[in-house]
């Protein structure tokens, strides 16, 4: 999840994350004091599991200073991904009807609330997101190589909702770098029978940002001043 932090006309910041969900580049870019355009790539590529999936999106967010420290932005964007998918940590695998693999593919839609503090050298970030993916196709049943598995899901051609709490902890490293610590959850709110979908997600990454003031959160932490003329 994309959670950055531009308070600045012309602030703009590059974050590569890696997670349990794979590796993701992430970029913003402060067209106003007040809007961010967002775009997130993310790959997962894990051959032992069988799994080759890509995604895509982009977004933009409206902010709002709450105090000199304290910023609320409102996210919204949308994308699509898939690939070759495979089995997961609890034997879960994405299989067709005669037990092979196949190409899993999504469309998305999201909005994300997030409120983002800056408490030198730490900036804190919580965020909300509400997603929308229609799955043209992906089915979720058991591993063949385990018995007893669990009964196939089939997500084709259906709208699927997730709730997507998350946390993101910023540490200043030089004048424009942070390090990235995140963690959250991906909840299913309308599909009970695909719980298994559901998954806790932690990953770690590492931000460039340049800001205006110079300074990797100075823009976040700096008053707002009114122009004069």
């Amino acid at each position: 999840m994309h959670m950055p932090t531009l308070g600045h006309r012309g602030d703009v910041s590059s974050l590569l994350h890696a997670s349990t969900t794979g590796a993701a580049l992430q970029t913003a870019y402060a067209l106003t004091e007040s809007w961010t355009l967002t775009a997130h790539l993310l790959a997962d590529i894990r051959p032992l599991k069988e799994r080759r999936l890509f995604a895509a999106e982009a977004g933009a967010g409206y902010g709002w200073r709450l105090a000199p420290q304290t910023r609320f932005t409102l996210h919204a964007g949308a994308g699509a991904g898939g690939g070759r998918s495979g089995f997961t940590s609890v034997n879960l695998a994405f299989i067709d009807s005669d037990g092979r693999r196949f190409q899993s593919r999504y469309a998305q839609a999201y909005v994300q609330p997030t409120i983002s503090r800056y408490l030198q050298p730490v900036t804190v970030s919580f965020a909300v997101r509400v997603n929308g993916a229609y799955f043209s196709r992906l089915r979720e049943g058991p591993y063949p190589a385990v018995p007893n598995g669990y009964s196939p899901v089939n997500l084709d051609g259906q709208q699927v909702y997730y709730l997507q709490p998350a946390g993101q902890f910023g540490f200043d490293v030089g004048q424009h770098g942070q390090m990235m610590v995140s963690g959250g959850a991906n909840l299913l709110l309308n599909r009970p029978d695909a719980a298994n979908v559901s998954r806790f997600v932690v990953g770690l990454g590492l931000q460039w940002q340049l800001s205006r003031p110079a300074g990797a959160q100075q823009s976040l932490a700096a008053p707002l001043t009114p122009k004069v003329g």
